[in-house]
């Protein structure tokens, strides 16, 4: 994705965001405390694709890759760390489908 971001970077952040975003909040949702798995991620999304995306050299400082989380309407690109909010995800998600299946089981 760090090589197609040089040549594409639009196509490159619509792929990460669209397609890879949504498949670790996938594992999030579905696999209790799953963010220790996703260190590697992370660190590839600093050291490689968001330097390839910017067109820069260095690794990304922790201070630019937070404002990389924010929302796109905060000036963001909403790349969220799949480290942080694995928990969160995995709660809600046990919690949605909770009152799912009270419901069908009357």
């Amino acid at each position: 994705m760090a090589r197609a971001s040089k040549k594409f970077p639009q196509t490159a952040y619509v792929a990460m965001k669209n397609s890879l975003q949504m498949e670790w909040q996938y594992v999030h949702r579905t696999v209790s405390d799953a963010g220790t798995f996703f260190d590697g991620v992370e660190e590839a999304l600093a050291s490689e694709f968001l330097p390839s995306l910017f067109g820069v050299d260095e690794d990304i400082t922790c201070k630019y890759r937070k404002l990389a989380e924010l929302p796109v309407r905060h000036g963001g690109l909403s790349l969220s760390n799949p480290t942080t909010n694995s928990k969160e995800c995995y709660k809600s998600s046990t919690l949605y489908c909770s009152h799912l299946l009270s419901a069908i089981r009357g």
